[in-house]
């Protein structure tokens, strides 16, 4: 009972308004399903260059923020949020190069609804219709493994110049170190899945609103990244072509925009409902690939897309659906 009663005193609060929930929702689908398009033409770059990056647009993103709340002191809880979301980052670059994009983000996006889910429905005891609940989610996430599956086999690699000049596939170059590499690939995805699904948590610890709870949360990144990237933080920036640099500072400023919205979504609708809502912002990355850089070719394919999509609204629609 005590534990219960715990949980029940840190849940997100303002939940009598909906509506703003689902906008906010709305807003990180959006904007977490665009904040690659300005670096999608870029050529490989440094991945501890382009976290740092985005961090310094994150960063100039929440300044803004911190005028309008006043929130001008570091938050513990939300600087610890941004560790969090920064490791989760930097280990999913491992996961790409180990499983390939495709597979990886399907995996830790799979499991980063499923945490986030039961975060909100066990520990913090949020009031969903827990069958309609798990049915969207599930929903969801057979929407979103339909559109990433990659289509080939494990060891082989598409034609064309993106096989070698990707990161990602540079360790096929080892063919006797790729089922070890692949081994690593899984349980770290895992990690990298509890991470993203763990976000949002210290959010309900904070007691601040969104607006002022992001700032804490973005210092926590660029920190992070700056630690990560070391003392080499400073000689990969200035290496980075300017043009590459303002389009991964403008990536980064889109990325928190969604931050923004998906804390709305937590704080209205409950982690259960609000965190999963915001990942049909795959579903917005993959129209991006369809339609504008054509991405996605092939009848099959294209078929596998829009069917893994209406999975997803459908998931979407017994997500929303579930909350009491």
């Amino acid at each position: 009972m005590a534990a219960t009663l715990a949980a029940s005193s840190i849940a997100p609060v303002g939940m009598a308004h909906p509506g703003v929930g689902w906008l906010g929702a709305t807003v990180a689908a959006l904007f977490w399903g665009s904040y690659l398009v300005p670096v999608k033409r870029l050529p490989t770059v440094d991945p501890l260059a382009a976290q740092l990056s985005m961090a310094i647009g994150i960063v100039l993103l929440a300044i803004p923020l911190a005028i309008a709340s006043g929130a001008w002191i570091p938050n513990g809880w939300g600087l610890l949020a941004g560790v969090i979301w920064a490791l989760g980052n930097y280990g999913s670059i491992f996961v790409v190069r180990a499983l390939g994009l495709a597979r990886g983000l399907a995996l830790w996006a799979t499991i980063g609804i499923g945490v986030s889910f039961l975060w909100g429905a066990l520990f913090f005891r949020e009031p969903v219709l827990l069958p309609v609940a798990v049915g969207g989610v599930a929903l969801l996430v057979a929407g979103i493994a339909l559109m990433n599956w990659p289509d080939r086999p494990d060891g082989t690699q598409p034609p064309g110049p993106r096989s070698t000049n990707s990161p990602v596939n540079r360790s096929s170059q080892q063919p006797s170190r790729r089922p070890k590499i692949q081994n690593q690939g899984w349980w770290l995805c895992g990690v990298v899945g509890l991470l993203f699904g763990s976000q949002s948590v210290p959010f309900a610890f904070a007691a601040q609103s969104p607006i002022a709870f992001v700032p804490s949360m973005s210092l926590g990144i660029l920190g992070t990244a700056s630690l990560l990237a070391g003392q080499r933080g400073g000689r990969v920036l200035r290496q980075l072509p300017r043009s590459s640099l303002l389009a991964l500072v403008c990536s980064g400023m889109l990325w928190n925009v969604a931050n923004v919205g998906s804390f709305f979504a937590v704080d209205r609708l409950g982690m259960a409902v609000g965190m999963p809502l915001t990942q049909f912002a795959i579903v917005v990355n993959a129209a991006w690939g369809l339609w504008l850089f054509r991405e996605v070719t092939g009848r099959q394919r294209i078929l596998r897309v829009a069917i893994g999509t209406f999975c997803a609204f459908g998931g979407i629609i017994l997500i929303g659906g579930s909350r009491l």
